[in-house]
């Protein structure tokens, strides 16, 4: 939730994705309203900041088709999930802690 303080602090607007939480609980207690990531699109940037293995499914080829341009797919990945080689590879704007 700091991660979407801080957006919405810079005039950010986002969602939440996250394939464990329960939907009514991430509403009530943090303000999120959680989508499938496969239903997400428009997207000015994608953060992960979960390391769930159920991530492991999403394939980041797929990534440019959920953004608003396309050509500037940007992707911060907070738990180092994704391989940077891989991920700069696909043309990607890849940053990660």
């Amino acid at each position: 939730t700091d991660i979407r303080t801080e957006l919405k602090d810079c005039g950010g607007a986002g969602g939440g994705a996250d394939p464990l939480a329960e939907a009514g609980e991430a509403r009530q207690e943090y303000g999120v309203t959680l989508q499938r990531l496969e239903a997400r699109t428009g997207l000015d940037a994608l953060i992960l900041a979960g390391g769930h293995e159920a991530f492991a499914s999403l394939n980041p080829r797929e990534f440019p088709a959920r953004f608003a341009d396309p050509e500037a797919v940007v992707v911060l990945d907070v738990k180092s999930f994704w391989d940077r080689r891989t991920m700069a590879g696909l043309g990607l704007a890849y940053w990660r802690l």
